[in-house]
């Protein structure tokens, strides 16, 4: 089945002033097309561990919602601080997170390492599945 987040965006959506900026995408698309949409936006917004992974490996300045472990453990292994707790998720929480999510250099470093272990996994995963 089809994983469709869409309600959960429209709660930040509804209150976008730009709200054309958002994207909506529910065809199939490989890793690099991925990176390369976020790499056309401004920002991300997202409590998807895998859409916070392409956002750095985009470069693309991101506000964590933090509602698993996975997603403060991103965040600090890649010393990123544009995050924000799910629970007591507040406006001025979010604009603090958004204030702090402009430093992108911390992803340097971890960019192609990224593409590089995404592609290995990939290839491990095609070999159990299909031999």
């Amino acid at each position: 089945p089809t994983v469709d987040d869409r309600r959960a965006a429209a709660y930040i959506i509804d209150r976008m002033v730009y709200k054309a900026w958002a994207m909506h995408i529910q065809e199939p698309m490989s890793r690099d097309q991925i990176v390369a949409a976020i790499g056309r936006s401004h920002m991300l917004i997202s409590q998807r561990f895998h859409g916070l992974v392409f956002s750095a490996m985009a470069g693309v300045p991101f506000v964590a919602i933090n509602g698993h472990s996975k997603i403060e453990n991103l965040t600090k292994l890649l010393k990123y601080e544009g995050i924000v707790d799910y629970y007591g998720y507040s406006m001025k929480a979010f604009w603090e997170a958004v204030s702090r999510s402009k430093n992108t250099q911390t992803f340097a470093p971890y960019i192609e390492k990224a593409k590089q272990e995404w592609a290995d996994m990939s290839v491990a995963i095609k070999i159990a599945l299909f031999g």
